[in-house]
């Protein structure tokens, strides 16, 4: 064969890998990108741990459940080379929601994490806020924010965030998550106690969708809060056979009265929800 054309052939090879090479790793590495917002509530067992892939292909997570299941989770949800999320926010600094986060940081990198500082004392809440601080995270108390827009129509509206409180329940992060049309309430585990100072404010809180709070206690819910909110679905995080008899059957009951469609992770496992910010879906 010619050198010339030996040359040629060796270019055109050559070209054809780095085509190739360079293809399959734009699929591999390609933070996927999609027009619908995705929420999961993640099971995690007695715990609460929320994860949103956002249209532009970001990923926010909001507790981090009471182990180290939100680490399997994640890893079915998010592609193996991304280890990092773009948003957090953790509601209150109770055992089972706090604990995944630092077992999260063994392995994923939080860019913003979102916290009440009502109880600085709580050394769950400084360990993890050294820890993410010392590991790049930027640390940004609720209380200096009311809104979030995290990117085009896609925003969060922190409803409540006490600055006091006698139960760290009732320093939970109140937040709406708005995508266009598309409204979710997350409620941490918030009690009628701090419901009552919310519902003084008159906010705007009707939601298509519901985090229940405090994972169906007694406590969490009234009529009132659900005149309010109009939920037409209800999703509940509860651990299987959890010590606590959660949810009560109280909460389940004004729920169906309401006619809110009610998803319990201990029955029905992780549920993911889709929306273009009109119409959603569940399954």
């Amino acid at each position: 064969m010619p050198k010339n054309n030996l040359k040629k052939l060796i270019s055109f090879f050559v070209l054809t890998f780095l085509l190739l090479d360079g293809f399959l790793l734009s699929q591999i590495f390609y933070k996927p990108v999609s027009s619908d917002l995705k929420v999961y509530m993640l099971n995690v067992g007695q715990g609460d741990a929320f994860y949103l892939k956002t249209p532009s292909g970001n990923d926010f997570l909001i507790d981090g459940g009471p182990d180290r299941s939100v680490l399997q989770e994640l890893g079915q949800k998010m592609p193996f080379w991304d280890k990092d999320i773009e948003f957090a926010i953790l509601s209150h600094p109770h055992a089972d929601h706090i604990e995944g986060l630092n077992d999260l940081l063994d392995r994923y990198r939080i860019e913003k994490l979102v916290y009440s500082d009502s109880d600085p004392s709580s050394f769950s809440l400084q360990n993890l806020l050294e820890r993410a601080k010392s590991l790049g995270t930027e640390l940004i108390p609720a209380s200096q924010y009311s809104t979030f827009t995290l990117e085009s129509a896609l925003e969060i509206s922190i409803i409540e965030e006490p600055q006091t409180c006698s139960d760290q329940n009732d320093c939970s992060i109140v937040f709406k998550v708005k995508f266009n049309d598309f409204k979710m309430l997350f409620t941490g585990d918030a009690s009628e106690k701090e419901w009552a100072s919310i519902l003084k404010k008159n906010p705007d809180l009707n939601s298509q969708i519901l985090k229940v709070p405090h994972h169906g206690s007694r406590t969490g819910l009234n009529e009132d809060i659900l005149k309010k909110i109009q939920p037409e679905i209800a999703l509940i995080p509860v651990g299987k056979g959890n010590r606590y008899g959660l949810p009560s059957s109280y909460t389940l009951e004004l729920l169906k009265k309401f006619n809110a469609k009610i998803y319990r992770s201990d029955l029905d496992g992780t549920v993911k929800i889709s929306t273009d910010g009109k119409s959603y879906s569940i399954k």
